[in-house]
């Protein structure tokens, strides 16, 4: 509440992993205009695609009802099956969530992005610089939470840090700081948002970039884009995290030691009946 995220805000994970960030975004800030991630390793991408699928079941009642546990981290304790909590039906708003699975570096504008979140410890300096780029040259980005204390100097970042966070990672329960970098001042709506000249170099650059360049841009580059995708009906968003997790799940990934770890590992938490009780339900309903 303290940077603006509200219903009239998109939130983008870069390097989004498992998926959590965008999906406490969503959950927060019910009718969030959208909550992406972008992930490019395919394993844990899939695995975001599991803790979506779950989550509408839990949000809007999807399935059997059947809650999933430890979606976060792998680590959690698993409660039995009579202690599992009821089914949470609380969001009658769509979640308006979406995850690709792509390298962020391939983005090639954020608009219509506002908070961008990212765990860029490990990420290249080149990926890092591209994204500052791209918020720099942004209209409606805002807000950049980011595990570097030095994009402002190393990078040019055009925003300033107004807190800095302890975070403890659900994987390795290692702490790490997170800083918080806002285009204005905190508390003084005004500088909230770009001044109007701002704005306006910032359009006009884009617009020359565009005219320079040969009009053969992905559209599947844009975070315009990702929120369409977001924004579908949810019988479609359903319909295609089934047919993707079930795919990658049964598949002929078996091959990949790394893809039987990921999958095993959800095994244990419920991951596989919960996708599967939700695919067979739909097939019933379709009958």
């Amino acid at each position: 509440a303290d940077y603006g995220l509200d219903n009239s805000s998109v939130f983008l994970d870069i390097g989004s992993g498992r998926g959590i960030p965008s999906l406490l975004a969503a959950l927060i800030v019910p009718g969030i205009k959208a909550s992406l991630g972008v992930e490019f390793d395919k394993n844990v991408y899939f695995l975001s695609l599991l803790h979506h699928f779950e989550t509408l079941q839990e949000v809007h009642g999807l399935g059997s009802g059947a809650t999933a546990t430890g979606r976060g981290s792998g680590h959690e304790s698993t409660p039995t099956q009579s202690e599992a909590a009821p089914p949470l039906v609380l969001n009658t708003q769509p979640l308006n969530i979406y995850f690709k699975l792509m390298n962020g570096a391939d983005l090639t504008q954020f608009d219509p992005v506002t908070h961008i979140y990212s765990f860029d410890l490990a990420m290249p300096p080149n990926f890092i610089a591209q994204f500052v780029h791209l918020f720099n040259q942004s209209v409606t980005c805002r807000v950049y939470v980011s595990y570097r204390s030095d994009l402002v100097s190393s990078f040019g970042l055009k925003a300033t840090i107004c807190e800095k966070v302890l975070m403890t990672m659900t994987t390795s329960s290692e702490d790490h700081t997170a800083y918080v970098y806002v285009r204005g001042t905190k508390g003084r709506a005004e500088d909230t948002y770009l001044t109007r000249t701002e704005a306006i170099q910032s359009l006009c650059t884009t617009l020359r970039v565009r005219l320079r360049e040969p009009r053969s841009d992905d559209p599947e580059t844009t975070c315009m884009h990702l929120v369409q995708m977001a924004t579908r009906p949810l019988d479609q968003q359903v319909a295609e995290l089934q047919s993707l997790a079930y795919g990658w799940w049964h598949g002929d990934g078996a091959s990949s030691k790394r893809q039987r770890t990921c999958r095993d590992r959800s095994s244990r938490h419920g991951h596989h009946s919960t996708l599967d009780a939700g695919i067979t339900s739909r097939r019933r309903r379709k009958r």
